[in-house]
């Protein structure tokens, strides 16, 4: 099947999982038989005859192509996956996501110095997960001979952030209506040693800046809430370490303790008793914590008496 062919199977639906996106639904192609091999085979096709000992699949739609494409080659499988998810000892790399963060960890013994590894996901877009896993398998020194995807969303010029490696897809999507259309190798921007096969017209498109504005108060609000939260966790602990008698105890969790271990004064600066990366400061008195809000200094400094023993009993 050619690459128009295999982009037919693949699903629009417009409004999910929000208004104004239109989702691309692999499933459609995944249910063809004669689909899902044509897609393998392609992925495949830019590394035949290159050595390949482990293929590397990203969770968690790249398992579903990883691993047909590891029995093709003769090699091992190797899962890179979010927190938490590996049961022995892991490496990990957090990696920037559009509203906040997220973590990859691989097996710390999965990829030998030497091994020559293809990464393989479902999909290129910003590129900022395939970063994250190829910063993984190069702390463990396997050698990376190529980054393999069945779709690539080329107007978020996701392949910019993979330089140096090869980078193929079977299908690119272009914004705008209508499904793309494919090109070939040689229209396609280089991006390092880009691997040979078939590629697709990239266009940008206007930024839109209601979205631009949409998305900084959607970062705003994130940050504030998680700042928020640790604050609240923090006073509590603290708070509840009064309630037990534990002075030295509610100091440690405030961070109020000095080189030797003692509290500091009640009449401690506010620098004192900061938390990291909080935008509030601390001091403990015998029977109340108070919290300093240091959110408009220079010009002002607020204190407000916030949970003492008597709140958490």
């Amino acid at each position: 099947m050619t690459p128009d062919e295999l982009r037919a199977k693949i699903r629009e639906i417009p409004d999910f999982p929000k208004p104004g996106i239109l989702f691309y639904d692999i499933t459609t192609l995944l249910k063809d038989a004669r689909a899902y091999r044509a897609a393998i085979d392609a992925m495949l096709a830019p590394y035949a005859g290159t050595a390949i000992d482990i293929v590397v699949g990203m969770e968690s739609r790249g398992f579903i192509f990883s691993a047909p494409m590891a029995y093709q080659l003769g090699a091992g499988l190797v899962p890179v996956r979010k927190l938490g998810k590996l049961p022995a000892e892991t490496i990990s790399v957090e990696y920037a996501l559009e509203y906040g963060s997220n973590t990859l960890e691989v097996h710390r013994d999965a990829i030998q110095p030497g091994q020559k590894v293809l990464i393989v996901d479902d999909l290129l877009a910003t590129g900022g997960t395939v970063n994250g896993t190829v910063e993984l398998v190069q702390r463990l020194k396997g050698e990376i001979v190529g980054l393999a995807f069945l779709v690539e969303l080329g107007f978020l010029k996701g392949r910019d952030r993979l330089t140096g490696q090869t980078v193929s897809s079977v299908i690119t999507y272009c914004r705008g209506p209508g499904r793309g259309r494919v090109v070939s190798g040689e229209e396609r921007p280089a991006s390092g040693s880009a691997a040979p096969g078939p590629a697709a017209a990239l266009d940008a498109g206007p930024v839109d800046p209601d979205e631009l504005r949409r998305l900084a108060r959607r970062r705003f609000f994130r940050s504030f809430a998680a700042d928020a939260m640790k604050t609240a966790a923090t006073v509590v602990g603290a708070a509840g370490a009064l309630r037990d008698g534990s002075v030295e105890m509610a100091s440690a969790i405030l961070g109020t303790a000095d080189a030797t271990g003692s509290p500091a004064g009640a009449g401690a600066r506010p620098a004192g008793g900061t938390t990291a990366a909080f935008r509030s400061a601390f001091r403990y008195e015998p029977d109340r914590v108070v919290l300093l809000d240091q959110r408009r200094l220079p010009d002002e400094l607020s204190e407000v008496d916030c949970l003492t023993g008597s709140d958490v009993a």
